[in-house]
């Protein structure tokens, strides 16, 4: 350090307290005014994130679980560091002769506060965060994603994402939240461009040095034309968390909450739905923009956690009077973009369409280059490539699902139904073996591409491992394309029954007016037609006895919360499945009640067997609408069904358990 800073910056960073504490308190009042020297600025700025980079460097070496910042830390913070470096980096400098120290000290400045709270404990890391809102430190990060260095616009999204594993999410207001996702998304198509040409460009090539520690290749136009895009990349990545980050708290954000948000910025939904379809990467290709971007979307038309689709609860007042409203006002933002169907089912034919193998030719392209080498071994960047693919996939399954309980409401046509028909039964194949059952890699990648569920159980999943998870009561949950691609074609052909054109299609002449390309007159007509329609639902009866069965599975290992909580979610698709079933049962007539029956049964036992896996785990609101809903289901069930009367002895029972231990935790 004594060989890259002046003696008296090192002496004083090495002093102890209280001398350091006021040493830096002078130094700071100094280097916050605007008219001191440029370079002594960035001498000060440079030399105390040097500092915090190597004390973070060696806590977490020594110590991955440090639980408190040191005395460094405690010496600058106490001295104002917060405030100082914020000031710093809020300052404008406009003109194209703005000393390149001033931009530097304001990168310095920044992610050095960043990094420091990377360590710490909560209350400690927390409060940070406090204090640097208070320094506007968002709009500061906004402002920076339009600056015209690159590097600068890379610091913003690196800093949000810092922030977001502060629990950024449940600080931030509705306006807030859609500035950021919109500016997020923004960067994530910019493409990387603009960082090749500065990289080459002799006079913005220094910022070559901020963006790896090796600077001697960054300075290689050969080079630098190879590593800009993936360093590009990279970053695109973290930008598209930030947004899955600001919309996946816990608790989690009301209905009303997103509906503000697509309400103030409607075309977020382009924007995500942009970044759902934009192409992979060459030097990046596990990147996760594809699938974080399709699952970010789908938090915003969350379920409640104790709401299962297509199931009517009969002591859920709040969620038909308020959360239901704000869900299809939601949806309806959705439904009023431009070409917003077609683009969903883009998403999903850019997945049949690609090439599978010869991306995975690029990962051994990229091993043959040391500076470019793919984290972890070729294989597990491969498997993070194919799970990334599943997440995309189910993550459109279940946005239509999602949309065709409000298809009326929203003004879904029927061609776009229809558009969607195709869709919905390519995802009712299944692929490989249950992901629990894979013994080896390899089996894993050849599955998980069909087989991939969404399972988030904890916070800041996104974060580096030296940053603590926070669990939660809401787990983010998509079911996997095995049980919800046949649940969104039933759905599908629901919203058709219910519109009495189901029958109708069979008589079509000619593709109705507003059909997608990627489908044809005669796909539809299969699909609609009714021994398609029959062989659908008895495939779904298959499905749900399957997952009934690895949701027993599930629910017998109780030494681990994630396994009941997960047997809970697995019960929970189940019964969609099944309600999805009676739905279509109903508005067909009795046409198919003999392939039907039975799901009426499956849907009160799971949603039994959902009510216990609640109790297990703490969820008394949720076991209870859980048990109150299994009742409902059971009330005039046909004998022809079969159910055993001790199940509604059973779900009465969870009924009181469930009402007792809500009232325990009252009285506490």
């Amino acid at each position: 350090m004594e060989e890259s800073y002046p003696f008296h910056v090192v002496s004083v960073l090495r002093s102890s307290d209280p001398e350091r504490t006021q040493s830096l308190r002078r130094t700071f009042a100094r280097i916050v005014d605007p008219h001191e020297d440029a370079e002594y600025v960035r001498q000060w700025t440079s030399a105390i994130h040097h500092q915090i980079s190597a004390d973070v460097g060696n806590s977490l070496e020594g110590d991955p679980n440090s639980t408190s910042f040191n005395a460094f830390a405690r010496s600058a913070l106490n001295a104002g560091l917060v405030p100082t470096m914020m000031k710093i980096a809020r300052q404008e400098w406009r003109g194209r002769n703005v000393p390149r120290a001033r931009h530097i000290s304001q990168y310095r400045a920044l992610q050095g506060l960043c990094i420091l709270m990377r360590v710490g404990n909560e209350t400690e890391r927390r409060d940070m965060l406090d204090d640097m809102l208070k320094e506007d430190v968002l709009s500061v990060c906004i402002q920076f994603m339009k600056h015209h260095l690159c590097v600068m616009r890379q610091l913003a999204v690196n800093a949000l994402h810092s922030l977001c594993q502060v629990s950024l999410g449940k600080k931030v207001s509705s306006s807030t939240a859609a500035a950021i996702i919109e500016s997020a998304c923004l960067y994530v198509l910019q493409g990387p461009d603009h960082v090749v040409d500065q990289l080459l460009s002799p006079f913005t090539a220094w910022q070559g040095i901020m963006f790896s520690e090796t600077e001697q290749r960054l300075i290689d136009v050969r080079v630098t034309r190879q590593t800009a895009p993936r360093y590009y990349a990279v970053v695109q990545d973290a930008a598209v968390q930030v947004v899955h980050s600001l919309l996946f708290t816990s608790p989690p954000r009301s209905s009303e909450f997103c509906y503000d948000i697509m309400k103030q910025r409607p075309q977020i939904l382009d924007l995500l739905l942009d970044c759902a379809i934009s192409d992979r990467p060459t030097c990046f290709p596990e990147s996760g923009v594809t699938s974080v971007a399709c699952e970010s979307l789908t938090l915003l038309f969350r379920w409640p956690s104790h709401t299962v689709p297509g199931v009517a609860s009969p002591i859920d007042k709040a969620f038909k009077t308020r959360d239901w409203k704000a869900m299809s006002q939601a949806m309806s933002v959705l439904t009023s973009r431009p070409n917003w169907a077609e683009s969903l089912i883009e998403v999903w034919m850019r997945l049949e369409e690609e090439d599978v193998s010869a991306i995975k030719r690029k990962f051994s392209r990229q091993n043959e280059m040391d500076w470019d080498r793919v984290e972890g071994t070729e294989k597990q960047a491969y498997g993070k490539l194919i799970k990334n693919r599943g997440i995309c996939r189910v993550s459109v399954l279940r946005l239509i699902a999602t949309l065709t309980h409000a298809a009326a409401s929203c003004g879904i046509t029927n061609a776009q139904i229809e558009s969607f028909l195709h869709v919905a039964y390519l995802g009712c194949q299944k692929g490989g073996k249950y992901l629990e059952d894979c013994k080896t890699e390899e089996e894993f990648i050849n599955s998980c591409d069909y087989e991939q569920d969404v399972f988030r159980s904890s916070v800041a999943e996104y974060a580096g491992p030296d940053l603590p998870t926070e669990p939660i009561k809401s787990p983010v949950v998509i079911a996997s394309q095995r049980v919800l691609g046949p649940t969104t074609l039933v759905r599908l052909l629901t919203v058709l029954a219910q519109r009495n054109a189901i029958d109708l299609i069979q008589t079509f002449r000619k593709p109705p007016t507003g059909l997608s390309s990627s489908t044809s007159l005669e796909r539809i007509q299969q699909i609609t037609h009714p021994v398609v329609i029959r062989r659908i639902i008895r495939l779904s009866h298959v499905r749900m006895a399957e997952r009934m069965d690895r949701g027993r599975i599930r629910a017998r290992d109780r030494s681990v919360p994630d396994e009941t909580s997960f047997a809970c979610a697995i019960f929970m698709s189940v019964a969609e499945l099944a309600a999805a079933l009676v739905a279509l049962d109903e508005h067909t007539y009795g046409v198919y009640s003999a392939e039907v029956r039975g799901a009426r049964k499956q849907l009160v036992i799971a949603l039994g067997n959902a009510s216990q896996m609640a109790y297990n785990i703490g969820h008394y609101k949720r076991a209870l609408h859980f048990a109150s809903d299994a009742v409902a289901a059971a009330e005039n069930i046909p004998a022809e069904e079969g159910l055993d009367p001790n199940v509604g002895v059973k779900n009465k029972g969870r009924i009181a358990q469930a009402n007792a231990a809500l009232q325990r935790h009252r009285q506490l």
